[in-house]
């Protein structure tokens, strides 16, 4: 089983990262993690993230890193080659949680040479959410934001198909401003 890379973008700086979770859909062979998981609201959350991230660029902002939580590999990049694996953090114990986010703590420590970014964008549920958000602020006070918190899975779907849609007209009209000056 191939390990995530955690070098990808160890010499970058990010002011923004998006993180997704990983989901319970999977297809059954081993394939990029952004195409391994395979369920609607993990493959709206990615849909979402890169229209976000497309967005900050036109705006002028530095491109946000976007990465992916696994309850096995911890921090994963979307272009990592993953074999199918049955682990969720759904069912662990809050110890197992706890370490998990140490895990991915210190894999976000190493990608960002030892400076966390600005912002970090939660598109997971509080099991994931919860556990590293409270080890992140607890140590680096960066922001946070939750577009996703107190939703059902139909709303999160709905939100992020109502928000992708808003961005891509607001990136229409930027690109238009921007091309008739």
């Amino acid at each position: 089983m191939d390990q995530p890379n955690l070098n990808t973008w160890n010499d970058m700086t990010a002011n923004h990262l998006i993180l997704l979770q990983c989901g319970k859909g999977k297809l059954q062979h081993r394939a990029k993690a952004e195409e391994l998981y395979t369920g609607q609201l993990f493959q709206k959350s990615l849909r979402y993230a890169h229209r976000l991230a497309a967005l900050e660029a036109i705006e002028g902002n530095p491109l946000p890193e976007i990465q992916i939580l696994s309850a096995l590999h911890g921090l994963v990049d979307p272009s990592d080659i993953l074999e199918p694996y049955e682990k969720t953090l759904n069912t662990m114990a809050q110890r197992s949680r706890r370490h998990w986010a140490e895990k991915v703590y210190a894999q976000l420590k190493s990608k960002f040479k030892f400076a966390l970014p600005e912002k970090i964008t939660f598109l997971t549920s509080i099991k994931y959410r919860q556990p590293l958000g409270k080890f992140v602020r607890e140590y680096d006070l960066c922001r946070t934001a939750v577009p996703l918190k107190g939703l059902g899975i139909g709303q999160q779907m709905q939100f992020l198909d109502q928000e992708y849609f808003n961005m891509g007209s607001r990136i229409h009209l930027l690109t238009t401003d921007q091309v008739n000056q």
